[in-house]
């Protein structure tokens, strides 16, 4: 396979993931199926769905900006109500980063 027809599978299997996940939830369950069935590697595979995701993240949050600023005190509730859970899931999430074999 050529490079470039693999790059170009990468972006559309990454970029509809991402599309699905944003919209419905779940585009994990494309993205790394995906990569992993074109040869990357699962740890790559995770990674690249982990930084696909942040920025999809980043793009809500900065979409949503003045929605937030207006309702701040029940964002603020939310996120301390949540944080116990981003830690952990934070944590479980990087072990399972090193328990992947590298093959």
């Amino acid at each position: 396979m050529s490079d470039f027809l693999f790059n170009t599978l990468v972006f559309i299997i990454t970029y509809a993931g991402e599309v699905f996940g944003t919209i419905f939830g779940g585009g994990s369950f494309f993205i790394q199926p995906g990569l992993i069935a074109l040869g990357i590697g699962a740890k790559v595979a995770v990674a690249n769905d982990i930084a696909s995701a942040c920025f999809s993240a980043y793009a809500y949050l900065y979409d949503q900006r003045a929605s937030i600023r207006a309702q701040a005190r029940k964002y603020l509730k939310i996120f301390v109500v949540m944080f116990p859970g981003i830690l952990l899931g934070t944590f479980v999430g990087a072990r399972v980063l090193k328990a992947i074999p590298s093959d």
